[in-house]
């Protein structure tokens, strides 16, 4: 029963790493500037959604359904034209009585299966003649190896603007991509080059830039105290200007954690316990079905033979 356990358990985690690997090598992944197009479901003419997915709403801009380029950060805008079916849909996501939920394919494959969903939270008022509406959102995305992993957008607070059911809606934004499960931007290569260029033109390395920029810093601070101590017209500090480049770090396929590897990490320990506690429950088990099953019937036989 042990062996049998434990054969189990094998060939259980082996077919787990060969789909992984299978499937790793069948799904294409996207590239940086491929156009990302968002489905959404297909409303009916009374503004209520149906079960049939189709591209999302035209963008006025470019005459195409709503897209992104994958891994490029930057301001979005889409001007959608209002109808009454669009008018009453977004009113009903304004009541929170419908759901705008849209999904991104997590792949670049035609007829991908694998999507990532992609909710608009609408943020508002409806009145009897026309809906006051927050048309700010800002929209996040994690990928890792060109694959997505989380796919977001929501709301600001920013200023209302009326809609009605023969205006346009103007959805504008930021769009960020970040790496995997945390918060860091994907590296810009352009960005990197010049700021390895300039630190070679300088003569500088990159110990000696943030030793630099500490030593402002501080320096700032003090002008900061001096200001404030010496009794005239105080003057906001000029924090203003252009934000450094940063050099980040690309992710690479071996940072990303595979099957194989997280079971390469399993202590043998870990694998000889698991074994004896199943063969310690299958031992139970057999036990219990034998007291409670078979030697009843024994011990009955037993005694229509006697």
């Amino acid at each position: 029963m042990m062996l049998l356990d434990c054969l189990i358990v094998f060939l259980s985690l082996l077919h787990l790493v060969c789909a992984h690997g299978e499937s790793r090598q069948q799904l294409t992944p996207y590239k940086k500037g491929d156009i990302v197009r968002i489905e959404c479901p297909k409303l009916d003419a009374d503004g209520s959604l149906t079960t049939e997915w189709e591209p999302g709403p035209i963008c006025m801009e470019s005459g195409e359904p709503l897209a992104f380029p994958f891994a490029t950060d930057g301001m979005f805008q889409c001007t959608i034209q209002m109808d009454p079916a669009w008018y009453k849909f977004i009113a009903d996501v304004v009541k929170m009585k419908a759901s705008w939920s849209c999904r991104v394919p997590t792949t670049n494959d035609e007829g991908t299966i694998y999507f990532n969903p992609l909710t608009f939270s609408l943020w508002g008022a409806v009145e009897d003649t026309h809906i006051h509406l927050m048309n700010h959102h800002n929209f996040v995305f994690h990928v890792v190896d060109g694959f997505f992993m989380a796919s977001s957008t929501y709301a600001l607070r920013d200023h209302f603007v009326m809609l009605t059911d023969s205006t346009q809606f103007v959805l504008h934004g930021l769009v960020r991509w970040f790496v995997g499960i945390n918060y860091d931007l994907i590296a810009d290569e352009d960005v990197a080059l010049q700021k390895q260029k300039l630190l070679a033109a300088t003569g500088q390395n990159a110990a000696d830039t943030s030793k630099d920029d500490s030593n402002a810093n501080k320096a700032g601070d003090g002008r900061s105290d001096a200001s404030g101590s010496s009794g005239g017209d105080d003057k906001p500090n000029d924090v203003t200007g252009q934000p450094q480049p940063i050099v980040l770090k690309p992710v690479t396929k071996d940072d990303i954690p595979t099957v194989s590897s997280l079971l390469k990490a399993v202590k043998p320990a870990v694998v000889i316990t698991y074994c004896l506690l199943s063969a310690a429950s299958s031992a139970g088990v057999c036990a219990l079905v034998y007291i409670g099953i078979l030697k009843p019937k024994l011990i009955k036989e037993y005694r229509k033979q006697k």
